[in-house]
């Protein structure tokens, strides 16, 4: 059975982002899995301390982690930025000539839950909260562990408790958290997925040189001017696809 760790990054048991962490292992307990909440303050998170090696020990045992750590002066919390720093000499491998690879932890999941006093808009033109998913995601991926998730919580200020939207996005997040890592592992799926978007993409491009060809915009019998209308446009369309992409799994709100 699949094993969820939940990792609180903040001195505040009872804040916001502590219960946002709640929520996605209530949703996770419901749906059946193993869950376990830390606390990185009840730790002495240190170099090559026990309890350090403890916490390298649970994240081994588990499939899935969850960290939650508030973004604090437009970084991480400095207990969750320690913890961080701390598991580097377990989570990655250096070679002779200083290159790292990844560890033991390489192929687990990993989900980044995060808070701020900014409002929803003023997080999306400053990239407040990208920060701590940044650092969060520069150890994590250098250990070889795959990101299924994001959360954030804006305009935190004088908010007295967690908002249904949000304890209802967290829960669900948890509660289909099998059913996600399952479809991490199917590789197959993922690589047929992605050959039906770069052949309808390509076709779809195809589509609009023809049309442009007759418009009189595009001489389609020089091969290097199709060649390149073709390189561009394909460029321009798989742009849009990812940033919308991106921009659907990565709200900051």
């Amino acid at each position: 059975m699949m094993k969820i760790l939940g990792i609180l990054g903040s001195y505040n048991h009872r804040g916001k982002t502590a219960k946002m962490l709640e929520e996605v292992l209530a949703g996770a307990s419901d749906a059946g899995l193993i869950t376990e909440l830390l606390y990185l303050d009840e730790y002495q998170v240190k170099m090559s301390h026990p309890d350090t090696r403890k916490l390298y020990a649970k994240l081994l045992e588990s499939d899935c982690v969850v960290l939650a750590a508030p973004t604090y002066w437009g970084e991480i919390s400095g207990i969750a930025k320690n913890f961080l720093d701390c598991l580097r000499q377990y989570a990655v491998k250096t070679t002779e000539n200083g290159d790292l690879k990844p560890g033991n932890l390489k192929g687990k999941k990993y989900i980044t839950i995060t808070s701020c006093y900014k409002t929803a808009l003023e997080n999306i033109v400053t990239g407040l909260t990208d920060t701590t998913f940044n650092s969060v995601q520069t150890v994590f991926s250098a250990a070889g562990m795959k990101p299924i998730g994001e959360v954030v919580l804006t305009n935190t200020w004088k908010l007295s408790a967690l908002p249904l939207r949000k304890k209802e996005e967290c829960y669900n997040l948890g509660l289909s958290l099998q059913q996600t890592i399952e479809k991490e592992h199917d590789l197959l799926k993922r690589y047929i997925q992605l050959f039906f978007m770069i052949a309808f993409s390509s076709l779809l491009v195809m589509g609009m040189e023809e049309g442009l060809a007759k418009l009189g915009l595009l001489n389609l019998t020089n091969f290097w001017v199709r060649w390149l209308a073709f390189a561009v446009l394909f460029f321009t369309l798989l742009s849009v696809i990812l940033h919308t992409v991106t921009v659907h799994n990565h709200k900051k709100k």
